[in-house]
Formats: C-alpha cells, structure tokens, sequence
C-alpha cells in the first residue's frame, strides 16, 4: 500500500535553471558553414558526379570537393 500511494505525493519538478549557450569560435563556425555548402551542393548531384565530390572531398578536402559540386552543377 506504501508504494502505491508514494508516488501521489512527489513534489513538482523545479524547472531547469536555462543554460548559457556558447558562441562558436570562428573556426568552428567556418567549417560549419562549409560542411553546409558541401552537403547542400550534392543534393543536388546524382550518380558519377555525386561520388567523384565525394572521393574528392576525401583525397583533397570540403573545400576542393564544395567547387567541383558547384561547378558540375552549372554544366
């Protein structure tokens, strides 16, 4: 009968005191922007073109991968 009744009376939760949200440094924030542009850009690639971005961004970078997506895009 205790254990049926003790969660009757629980106190409410106290609200979580809010939390400072730290700014990104620059260097954070570049590459976040980057690996945006990267994922952005092969959406709208399909097949051969999709993977050699891909293999490119492993051999050479975001950034080299970022230009040849968009400059197959224009093609």
């Amino acid at each position: 009968m205790q254990a049926a009744l003790a969660g009757a009376f629980r106190t409410p939760a106290k609200p979580r005191p809010e939390q400072k949200v730290k700014k990104a440094s620059p260097k954070v924030a570049r590459a976040r922007k980057l690996q945006g542009q990267y994922l952005g850009s092969l959406k709208s690639l399909t097949g051969a073109d999709r993977a050699n971005v891909k293999q490119m961004a492993n051999d050479k970078g975001v950034g080299e991968a970022v230009k040849l997506a968009l400059s197959l895009k224009k093609a």
